[in-house]
């Protein structure tokens, strides 16, 4: 009989990590590598997946190639609701005896949870929430930018643009953090309208930090930016827990590099589920293709 070894892939738009087990559940190999987002591109995920998997084969110290080993892959990638993207992503050629392909939200819910029930929800250039309850999946957000994901960086961009824009026509009050937006552009409005109107939701991101920064410095407008994303998604959390079986409210893990920031000023009803993650998003993926090749996690 052949070893078998188990990959756990989290793909997102910008990095990707990988993590390698043996099929009693001993981690092997952890690795980063680039983007993994069939939305955006099939190629490149397949290259940053197949750079990442002769990555952990090294540092495993196990030889790709051997005809006694067989390499089964779960992978969590952006992009899966796309169903082009996912047909041409799987008909790709590969060296893995199986792969079992599904979201990034879900298995990074499947991860924070280790297989049992409950809720994460994502905080960053969007916010989507995932919950898992009797192996039935509910979705809430992620939608996509600018109609929806109102609260992940992508929309902090937006609104922090759009209060500069009202500042300078003197119709909103100033600060800190709207005269640094308006520097970042050089104070030029023309330079500033032209790439506000060309920007996509990774640009408008790119302000996100800036907000962050003056959030420390006690920043008006930054301060009530953050509130409205926290009350945003206390919304989304409210639309998980409307979708639940049972009344009692399933533990949840905030995930995105906007979470932490938002957490303090987050309602009630969210922060009396908070729990740390028990594992991520590649734990996660590892969990999936166990349960469907060995039929456990």
């Amino acid at each position: 009989m052949k070893k078998r070894y188990f990959i756990g892939v989290d793909g997102g738009g910008t990095k990707s990590r990988l993590q390698l087990e043996d099929e009693h559940g001993n981690l092997l190999a952890k690795v980063a590598s680039g983007p993994a987002s069939i939305r955006w591109s099939v190629s490149t995920t397949w290259e940053s997946v197949l750079n990442g998997f002769y990555d952990l084969c090294e540092q495993a110290q196990i030889d790709p190639n051997n005809q006694h080993y067989e390499f089964y892959a779960g992978m969590g990638l952006a992009g899966c609701e796309i169903p082009a993207a996912r047909d041409e992503f799987l008909k790709t050629p590969n060296p893995f005896k199986k792969i079992i392909l599904d979201s990034d939200g879900y298995t990074a819910c499947l991860g924070a949870h280790n297989d049992h029930d409950g809720s994460i929800i994502t905080v960053g250039t969007g916010v989507v929430g995932f919950t898992i309850e009797n192996n039935v999946v509910s979705r809430v957000g992620g939608w996509g930018f600018p109609h929806d994901d109102k609260g992940g960086g992508a929309w902090l961009g937006v609104e922090a643009a759009r209060l500069t824009f009202q500042w300078i026509d003197g119709r909103a009050k100033g600060s800190p953090l709207l005269t640094a937006i308006y520097e970042r552009f050089e104070n030029d409005p023309d330079f500033f309208s032209t790439w506000a109107n060309n920007a996509h939701a990774k640009q408008f991101a790119s302000l996100a930090p800036i907000i962050i920064d003056f959030l420390h410095k006690d920043d008006p407008w930054a301060i009530a930016l953050i509130k409205e994303a926290a009350t945003q998604v206390d919304l989304l959390h409210h639309g998980l827990v409307k979708k639940q079986q049972q009344k009692a409210f399933l533990p949840c893990s905030l995930f995105g590099g906007i979470a932490p920031f938002i957490q303090p000023y987050i309602g009630k009803e969210l922060a009396s589920c908070l729990v740390e993650r028990k594992g991520d998003p590649a734990k996660g993926a590892i969990i999936m293709v166990k349960k469907d090749v060995l039929g456990h996690k």
